[in-house]
């Protein structure tokens, strides 16, 4: 236990300059306990990088260590659940019968959710908001955000920055988006809008925090569920 507290007390130092969720910290504490890695090379690994920040290579490492442990408990999860267990108990409305037994108004609520893998790492998101709250909202307020991506060219740039081509030169030699210059212009539409970000290095990136709502969008105008 006294090991789990130092583990955890390492993590909630290293949030501040990455944002690691309790799945993550307990993937760690469990391979500890599994002796697939050593904790105070963990603990000692943590607290360098609290002082050598989120741009240095090696905290990229830690960020895949992170990424590997999270796949390889996923995979482990799925490989003990027999397959005629996991069929019977299978709901295709899982998400709605959850949201359905929760206490809501009567207006009701909506939620999103979803786990992505990309080339930057792993991305968990979910969110939700009460019906009632939209329905009162002005409309009207949504059209930037909806606006910046109405566009087929920007659509296929927040793509290929997704998929991993993050740099303007990158971008412009792909013959889809144009010169320099029409890139830049409909990158910084896309950052005023909160889609994109700036990185190190001239490199541009979709936050973590609109990955899975881009997707949402893409998912509810292909007008299909699962």
């Amino acid at each position: 236990m006294e090991a789990d507290a130092t583990i955890i007390a390492a993590f909630a130092a290293l949030s501040k300059v990455a944002h690691f969720s309790l799945q993550s910290i307990r993937c760690f504490t469990r391979a500890i306990h599994q002796n697939t890695i050593d904790k105070d090379y963990v603990i000692t690994y943590i607290f360098n990088m609290e002082k050598i920040g989120a741009d240095d290579n090696r905290f990229a490492a830690l960020e895949a260590r992170v990424a590997a442990l999270e796949r390889a408990e996923r995979e482990r999860a799925a490989a003990t659940t027999p397959p005629e267990e996991a069929q019977a108990t299978a709901d295709p409305f899982w998400a709605l019968t959850a949201l359905k037994g929760m206490a809501l108004p009567a207006s009701g609520a909506v939620l999103y959710a979803g786990v992505v893998e990309t080339p930057q790492g792993p991305v968990e998101w979910q969110y939700g908001t009460l019906a009632e709250e939209l329905f009162e909202q002005d409309w009207s307020e949504f059209a930037r955000s909806l606006g910046a991506i109405g566009n087929p060219v920007r659509l296929s740039l927040l793509q290929a920055i997704l998929r991993g081509t993050q740099t303007v030169a990158e971008l412009s030699e792909l013959a889809t988006f144009g010169t320099s210059g029409q890139v830049y212009h409909h990158i910084n539409n896309l950052v005023a809008a909160g889609w994109l970000a700036a990185r190190t290095r001239g490199r541009y990136v979709i936050p973590a925090d609109r990955v899975v709502p881009l997707l949402v969008i893409l998912t509810a105008a292909k007008g299909r569920s699962l």
